[in-house]
């Protein structure tokens, strides 16, 4: 569970007194605005699911409210000193009379009275005493910020409610102390000494609040709270302190006396960065937002086949819903076991068996063929992604080839053994011995969601398993194919997979690249996500 602080140095609103005129609230006219944004989920002893992806859509809606997206910086998965270097780097680009926000995600602790913020570096087993040394202070993140020379401040944490020390006593709380700044407004996810939830419900409502126009900041702060209390049924109600110095709204407009009512009376509409559960198999699922991409070969990718051409832009209507991970064992074991099915043959290279007995059961579930994926997902009430939606939703926004650096985002020839390879090198220089060279370096796939999410917070996008998607291939459809919500060929003999593997070089870990094959292969390099909509 995690809580997050708010800590907003935004300008403080009265609200209207009966018969006062409506107000007008200005968006800091002429300030400068300027985020940090930070996301912690892969800790080894307690790995969060959403605090990577909480951090880039808030980025994104901070985006949208009109912050430069070269004054956001985004950090994730930040170790102690990637988050001295980072926080320090943008103290020291504040300006005066700059609106400043800070927002963390992650893991967090109180000790001794003090709040910390834990990096993935962090030791479960860190004494009281060694937390100073091993954690970045709340308060020392506050006091930069407070004596940046910012006109506006905002500081949000999302830190995790429950002390994940093994080694806690009286001095150790459940959850972060309450924090006062001097011209700051803060905010906690919910009241001290009380959970919250990992389902994004805070960044959600966080979100719509710094985009609805004319609300003064201090006043979407406490709508936020009534909105995420009523979401939760009373179980979350975040905590506000501090005060806001003059009146400031994120995006201009005219205001309402009456600010009593909640965002949202109503369900609210999926937007980017809401995950949910399927309960009918039990994965997370990311919401897509429809938008229009350009589908193929990438600007600038020199490495591109002829059937990733002609690119071309295509547009995707309507918004779905796609699994964060590809579908684990686990999840396939309990379809399995209700459809009376048996369990594909445990996957083997040679003479290694990469699963034993599927005892790892958060590994992405492979050796399935076609028509065990498409079978799973009509049970889950989903259905297999079309090739466009696939790759629509593997960019994250982005245009390049990849949404982010290889090794940091995708398990591949290079970094998927005991030890590092250079795959591309060994493809090149040793062709024959590439499978060889892999195989002896006990490459396999890995546990999902351990590298790090694109925008729409999807892991293994790229790498890890080949997934197959609803489309029959076409070696020409890109110069034919329709290019609204195109759904592939009408037939053929192979289905398309997408994404790459963890036995491939970085040629094929692209996200225009089309593998194939036939409906009835199966391989220890190919699985799946499902679509649900």
């Amino acid at each position: 569970m995690r809580t997050i602080m708010i800590a907003s140095l935004c300008l403080a609103l009265l609200r209207p007194l009966p018969g006062q005129p409506t107000r007008t609230v200005r968006p800091a006219d002429n300030a400068r605005r300027v985020a940090l944004v930070i996301g912690n989920n892969a800790y080894p002893w307690g790995r969060l699911t959403n605090a990577a992806s909480d951090a880039q859509s808030l980025a994104t809606a901070l985006e949208s409210a009109g912050f430069d997206r070269a004054n956001i910086t985004i950090k994730i998965d930040a170790n102690l000193r990637d988050m001295q270097r980072t926080i320090r780097a943008f103290v020291e680009s504040i300006r005066s009379g700059d609106l400043a926000f800070v927002y963390y995600s992650g893991h967090g602790v109180e000790v001794r009275g003090k709040n910390y913020l834990l990096p993935i570096d962090f030791s479960q087993d860190a004494t009281e005493l060694q937390v100073s040394d091993e954690a970045y202070s709340a308060q020392e993140l506050l006091e930069k910020i407070e004596s940046s020379g910012a006109r506006v401040k905002l500081l949000v944490m999302d830190a995790c409610r429950d002390n994940p020390l093994k080694v806690a006593s009286r001095t150790t709380a459940r959850g972060l102390g309450r924090m006062e700044g001097e011209g700051t407004l803060i905010m906690f996810a919910t009241s001290a000494g009380k959970t919250a939830t990992d389902s994004g419900v805070f960044r959600r409502e966080l979100a719509r609040g710094i985009l609805t126009p004319g609300i003064a900041a201090d006043e979407a702060l406490k709508r936020v709270a009534r909105a995420v209390n009523r979401a939760t049924d009373g179980k979350q109600t975040p905590a506000i302190y501090g005060l806001l110095l003059e009146d400031f709204s994120f995006v201009a407009g005219a205001v309402s006396p009456s600010l009593s009512e909640p965002l949202s009376r109503e369900p609210v509409a999926p937007q980017q960065g809401d995950v949910r559960i399927n309960p009918k198999d039990g994965q997370r699922y990311a919401f897509i937002p429809p938008g229009t991409f350009r589908m193929g070969c990438s600007t600038g990718d020199t490495q591109c086949y002829s059937n990733e051409s002609p690119a071309r832009e295509v547009a995707i209507t309507k918004g779905f819903w796609l699994g964060q991970t590809e579908v684990t064992v686990q999840a396939y074991q309990r379809f399995a076991k209700a459809a009376g099915r048996a369990m594909p043959a445990e996957p083997k290279w040679g003479d290694r068996n990469l699963n034993p007995g599927w005892a790892n059961t958060q590994m992405p579930m492979v050796n399935v063929d076609w028509n065990d994926s498409h079978a799973y997902c009509e049970a889950a009430g989903a259905r297999l992604p079309t090739e466009a939606e696939w790759e629509f939703a593997a960019r994250g926004r982005s245009t390049e080839a990849r949404y982010g650096a290889l090794p940091e985002i995708a398990w591949f020839g290079d970094n998927a053994g005991k030890d590092k390879l250079d795959a591309d090198k060994i493809w090149k220089d040793e062709h024959k011995e590439y499978h060889n060279r892999l195989h002896a370096n006990e490459n396999q796939f890995r546990g999902v969601a351990l590298k790090k999410p694109n925008a729409y917070g999807l892991y293994d996008m790229f790498g890890n398993a080949f997934e197959w998607t609803a489309d029959w291939y076409g070696e020409k459809y890109y110069e034919t194919g329709e290019r609204r919500n195109p759904q592939g060929p009408p037939n053929g003999e192979q289905k398309v997979l997408r994404g790459g593997s963890w036995d491939l070089n970085s040629r094929y870990l692209r996200v225009s690249l089309r593998g194939r094959y036939e409906p009835s292969e199966r391989f220890n390099s190919f699985g799946f996500r499902c679509a649900w909509d």
